[in-house]
């Protein structure tokens, strides 16, 4: 009896912590839409995009959804050359589908950070600014792993869609 005792007070300390949210990685897979003609230029060669994904805490966020996504992409701009991002880029000899493992190491230094929130952002010109999530080439997700369904039974994959209009999540986190 004792023993049964032990067993379930530790399975139940374990299931406590997963529960408790926080910034444990995700694969992360951005899928690049190639027949979306937006996407080509005019010889119909698929452009050149980069897509930056970075995790930030809840007294950098202001900031980062502020952020104008046209300034974010400027050469010199500070915020993105200091940020700890995983950079993606898309290109006609790139596959059609990137990922982020959840066992990257970035994951352990987003999560020093106490991270709380992941940006996907995606370089794509002509899209004209909004704050915020309104701008379709940022979308911020919640890292809090008890706002995913299915979070701890294997379901730890997150999946955008590239395209030109801009990024569009393909499964969601619980409001």
């Amino acid at each position: 009896m004792r023993i049964m005792t032990r067993v379930l007070v530790g399975v139940a300390a374990v299931c406590l912590a997963a529960l408790a949210g926080g910034c444990e990685g995700f694969n992360v897979h951005v899928l690049l839409d190639k027949n979306d003609p937006g996407l080509k230029d005019a010889k119909g060669t698929l452009k050149s995009i980069e897509v930056n994904v970075v995790a930030v805490n809840d007294t950098e966020l202001p900031r980062w959804e502020q952020m104008s996504m046209n300034a974010y992409w400027e050469p010199d701009n500070i915020l993105r050359k200091s940020a700890v991002k995983y950079v993606m880029t898309f290109s006609e000899k790139a596959p059609e589908e990137l990922i982020l493992k959840k066992d990257n190491p970035i994951w352990t230094t987003w999560k020093e950070r106490k991270a709380t929130q992941l940006l996907i952002l995606a370089f794509l010109p002509g899209i004209p600014d909004q704050p915020g999530k309104a701008d379709p080439r940022r979308i911020i997700l919640t890292l809090d792993s008890s706002k995913w369904e299915n979070r701890y039974w294997g379901n730890d994959t997150i999946k955008i869609q590239l395209g030109a209009g801009g990024l569009t999540p393909l499964r969601q986190p619980n409001k």
